[in-house]
Parts: structure tokens; sequence; C-alpha cells
């Protein structure tokens, strides 16, 4: 496809005067031309010079920021004109001589192949609109977008180009920083997890082609709450408990469970996801993990028999605790390194089926640090020891 163009108007030719002359000119319009007494009236057809302006003011306005130059070309010599601001970006004297060649030569090495045939394209009557690194003399790397347009002759003919070269080096390096940061994040969550998941906004359907990995289950059969399929069946109501509720309040859903692999064991993990919200604060989706248990080095004894319904702490129990001990939400959560809402949320009886079994252990913990006994059968209960 080719690019946009500059028509001269029939019977005048741009002659070598540069980048000003094309601008101050009369001769030169974007995208049509123009014919004797059609156009703009007296008034409107007068040139930035007949009203007292210049066109290097406004070059000298633009190029001040440092950060961009200009250029125009002769596409049959290749002989370049540039402005001082495109001289300085590249790091050249004031009153070195410009060639295509030359500035292509500028160019980084490994952009040359690709990229550094954009001249070509200008004589093919084509504009340009390209990114590379140029190495200046004094060693240092810029990233540049060279951007250019043709202009054409009476009979269409391509005869000169006019273009705008900018530094955009803050950009490209903010960008690559940005992928670098990605790419490490990446890199460690697949250090760390054995499986990557993503879950739709309603939490309704999971999608990981790490979980099908582990566990043999096809897409179809993730399908709505399928995946809950290979979990224990033990652990099967809490877990979806806990994921309900984060889905419901948007908050993080943590959870340990047991899956059933591809091998047929099951295995203990934690599952661990976070809502990716909106601007206007809906979710736009789930991300999460599943960290291996045994790999992160966990107690496995009374996990396990905790997710079997023996020994979990219940609601009640934990509360009764707290008064004996004449506990105040604050120096339980204290105590065990977890939150307030954490200690509210095990304390309800609705919602601490949705607990971290590691979190139930630390408050069984403290507590029986402190000299609390448990009963669990055949009546649950709390007591001191004497």
């Amino acid at each position: 496809m080719r690019g946009s163009r500059i028509d001269v108007q029939r019977g005048s030719q741009p002659d070598d005067g540069g980048l000003k002359r094309s601008i101050e000119g009369e001769n030169v319009v974007s995208g049509h031309e123009t014919r004797g007494g059609d156009g703009p009236s007296g008034a409107a057809r007068l040139s930035l010079r007949d009203r007292g302006l210049s066109s290097a003011h406004y070059l000298k306005l633009v190029e001040d920021q440092g950060s961009v130059g200009f250029w125009s070309a002769d596409l049959a010599s290749e002989r370049v004109s540039g402005t001082a601001g495109l001289h300085a970006l590249l790091g050249l004297p004031p009153d070195a001589a410009l060639t295509f060649e030359g500035l292509v030569r500028l160019m980084h090495p490994h952009d040359q192949p690709l990229l550094g045939l954009w001249p070509r394209t200008l004589a093919s009557g084509q504009a340009v609109d390209c990114e590379y690194r140029v190495v200046r003399r004094d060693g240092i790397v810029r990233w540049v977008r060279n951007k250019a347009e043709v202009v054409l002759d009476a009979e269409g003919r391509p005869v000169r180009a006019l273009g705008v070269v900018s530094d955009i080096t803050v950009r490209q390096e903010a960008r690559q920083m940005a992928l670098m940061g990605q790419e490490r994040y990446q890199a460690l969550v697949r250090a760390i997890a054995v499986v990557v998941w993503s879950a739709s906004p309603d939490g309704g359907n999971r999608a990981g082609a790490d979980w099908t990995r582990l566990t043999g289950q096809s897409a179809e059969e993730m399908v709505g709450y399928g995946w809950l399929d290979a979990i224990h069946p033990d652990d099967r109501a809490r877990t979806r408990d806990a994921w309900n509720s984060a889905v419901a309040h948007q908050t993080l859903f943590d959870a340990d469970y047991r899956i059933l692999c591809a091998d047929g064991v099951h295995r203990w993990f934690n599952a661990r996801g976070a809502p990716i919200l909106n601007q206007d604060g809906t979710i736009r989706e789930w991300v999460g993990v599943c960290l291996s248990i045994a790999a992160g080095g966990r107690s496995r004894g009374e996990p396990e028999a905790a997710a079997t319904g023996r020994e979990r702490l219940t609601a009640g129990q934990v509360r009764a605790a707290r008064a004996l001990l004449g506990w105040s939400a604050d120096r339980l959560a204290e105590a065990t390194g977890i939150s307030v809402s954490t200690v509210a949320r095990i304390e309800d009886d609705e919602r601490s089926g949705s607990v971290r079994l590691g979190n139930l252990l630390s408050v069984r913990r403290a507590f029986e640090a402190e000299g609390a006994v448990f009963i669990w059968t055949p009546v649950l209960g709390v007591g001191r020891r004497a």
C-alpha cells in the first residue's frame, strides 16, 4: 500500500532550497493538487513570509525541546538537508554533510538489515515510518522514530522527501523495562508454581493448560465448577465455599486442598488467586496459582488431619478460647501473624470454612501455647490446663 504523499502544483518544481522553502512556499500541499484560480482567497493564500513570520521560528520552537530534528532530501542525488536539531540529535557537527547512505550508516548494525532500506522505500514513492537505534559518534545509542513523506512532481514521480526524526529513547527504555519486569515475574511464577490458572469475572469458568496437565481434566470437564471434581471429596465443599466467598467479596482466594493428579494420587496444594479489576472497579478476570505444599516445606500431618474434618477448630471454639484467655482480636492477630479481618472470618460460623488450614493451625498453636486444650469428641469444647 502506498503511503501518504505530497503533490507539487503543476508547473512548479521544488529546488534544493531545503525544508525552509518547502514550508514557506505556496506550491506544496498535502493530499491533493492545487490548480490555478482554485483554492483559498488572497488573504488565506498569504505565505508565512508575507505575514511577517518565518518557518525558522516554528522549527526553532520545536527543536529547542531537544528531541526532534527535520530534514528534506533530493531523491535523485540522495543529498539531505537537515536542521540544527537533527544534527544535534544524531551527534553530528552543524556543518556535517548528510546523505541517505550516511544516515543509514548511523543506524545500529543490528537494525540496518531489516530497517536500513527506508531510502529505497521513499524512492519508490511510499512514505516511511520506522523506529530504530542510532549510534552517535560519541558512542551513545539512541532510539529514534524516522517519519517521512514523498513529494511528487507534475507527472506523479517522486522527487523529494520531507521527514522528521524524533528521539524516543525514554519511551523505548520504559517499554523494555516493563517487558523485562513481566518476563522476570513470569519466570518467578513458573519456578514456584505447579499450576497457573485464570477464571471468568463471575468465577464460573476456569482455564489453564497447567491444570489439564496436572489433573488430566479436559477443558470441557473444567467448565463451570467442573474443576472441583478434581478436588478431594473431603476438601471440595470448603474449597467451593472459599472460592465463592472470594468472588462475592472481590477478595484474595487462599485455600489448601488435595488434588487428584493424573497419576491417580492425591497431593496437597495451596491455591491462591486475585481479581484483576477494570478502571471502573469491576472484575476483568481472576488469575491464580497452585503451589505444592510439600515443595514449600509445610508440615503435612496436621493439615491432612484437619482437612478430613478431624481436629479442625470451629468458629465457636475460637471465640470461646479467646474469651477464656481474655484476648482481644488484635492480640490474637499479633500472636499468630494473621490479620484482624482473618480473625473475624475465623470466628464467623458462615465464613470459617473458607479460612486457610495454615491460619487455623497458627491460631490453635497460639492458644495451646497459653494452656488451652481443645476437645472434639464426643462434644466440641475448649478448656484450660490447670
